[in-house]
């Protein structure tokens, strides 16, 4: 049994909308849903799935009909959001046009997390007012006084519970319920069925769990929900960080370049699973790029039993919150000389052998780990993958530099916008 569980201002599976620490331990049902999950959201990577990135005009529910298992239909998914990303907003016959870098990649991300967790087209890229990503923003916004509610309710979450806080603004979680709530029964009222993660929920709930529980519409809901923030707002703040850094870095954008170029022509320039899988040094500047730039600078943890440091004349006593500082491991100059500079040869091999493995722990690490981590990874490639090979970028000069970190984020996030300059290739 782990000695410490995740608890925060969330946590997954979560067994409510207002993602609030409901108990200490988690349940029987709990620890089934999540090995549940944990799978499925493996699956989510899985090959198979191919499609060509430059003819894939296909929409996200295009699947509906076919016998596509889950792993195929996700991948298809993800692939052809790929495609919409390098026509979108970017066919426009300027010979070098800029853009917010947040903005394109954010309504990227949103088309595939919305199709993949709720079976929904979001087609952000045409509507400017889709309602997912207008309570989306919604979600992550964060002002002052949503901060000190949020501190309170790391430091007495028992209270907290008791008194009903809630950190979000309720009608997110209205809209997102409402959604669900008008995909199942419209599924379960027609007999019909979609390869999607709500899909594999709705099916959990009707075949019951293990100890004969079932899940409820508002728990099929926050699983949805917790999907839907976990893949949004993370994979478009890291796609965005690590589009400025290779702006910035010229040569390493051209490496990265080649290497698309190089394995996608062994795939009939298609974006497959299995290309991805080749691309070595797009891994590298992946995982540098999750170590300067970690989505959730410190993650929570809270102690379930007593524990006595290794060594240490310290012990952990049960029920203490403990803070892991992501930011500050992956800026410690003991395991990363100038954590500063953006260098993703810290990441062949043979660096990463000569670290202890926890030294990088961009999603946690453990037992309690992000369960849709490689999904996340798998999304961020893909998107890399298709603006690169078709885009050059360099910094414009609005773009105010050094970066600054927003202090008012919920994900680890510019102060301000990064604007690049975009040239067709």
């Amino acid at each position: 049994m782990p000695l410490f569980l995740f608890l925060g201002t969330g946590r997954g599976p979560a067994t409510s909308l207002a993602v609030l620490p409901k108990e200490t331990n988690w349940g029987h049902k709990e620890a089934r849903v999540r090995q549940v999950l944990s799978s499925a959201a493996d699956i989510e990577t899985k090959k198979m799935g191919t499609v060509s990135c430059s003819t894939c005009k296909i929409s996200p529910g295009a699947d509906a009909e076919t016998n596509w298992g889950h792993k195929e239909a996700r991948v298809r998914q993800v692939l052809s959001s790929a495609a919409d990303i390098e026509t979108k907003k970017m066919e426009k016959p300027y010979l070098v046009l800029v853009i917010s870098t947040k903005e394109i990649v954010s309504r990227f991300t949103m088309n595939i997390i919305g199709s993949c967790a709720f079976g929904l087209d979001c087609n952000t890229f045409i509507e400017e007012s889709s309602p997912f990503r207008k309570y989306g923003q919604k979600f992550f916004a964060l002002d002052k006084y949503r901060m000190m509610i949020r501190l309170f309710m790391l430091v007495f979450p028992n209270a907290c519970n008791k008194m009903g806080v809630m950190i979000r603004p309720p009608d997110v979680s209205d809209f997102f319920l409402k959604v669900v709530k008008g995909t199942v029964d419209y599924r379960e009222k027609n007999n019909c069925s979609r390869k999607d993660f709500m899909q594999l929920l709705m099916d959990i709930k009707n075949d019951k769990l293990r100890d004969n529980s079932s899940l409820t519409l508002e728990e099929i809901a926050a699983q949805c929900f917790v999907f839907f923030i976990a893949g949004f707002e993370t994979s478009a703040s890291t796609m965005t960080f690590a589009l400025y850094e290779l702006s910035r870095n010229q040569k390493m954008q051209d490496k990265v370049r080649r290497e698309i170029n190089t394995v996608l022509a062994k795939y009939e320039d298609r974006i497959t699973y299995e290309a991805i899988q080749e691309m070595v040094y797009m891994e590298m500047v992946v995982n540098e790029t999750l170590r300067k730039y970690p989505p959730a600078p410190q993650i929570t943890r809270q102690c379930v039993k007593d524990y006595k440091i290794p060594n240490e004349d310290v012990t952990i006593e049960k029920g203490t919150m403990v803070f892991i500082p992501i930011l500050a491991v992956h800026h410690d100059e003991e395991y990363y000389p100038e954590p500063e500079k953006f260098d993703p040869e810290r990441f062949t091999q043979e660096n990463k052998g000569k670290r202890h493995p926890y030294a990088h722990i961009p999603f946690g690490e453990g037992p309690r780990i992000c369960i849709g981590a490689r999904f996340g990874i798998m999304q961020f490639k893909v998107g890399l993958t298709s603006l690169l090979k078709n885009y050059k970028f360099t910094v414009n000069k609005t773009t105010i530099e050094p970066l600054k970190i927003s202090a008012q984020a919920s994900v680890l996030a510019a102060d301000g916008e990064i604007w690049l300059n975009v040239k067709k290739i």
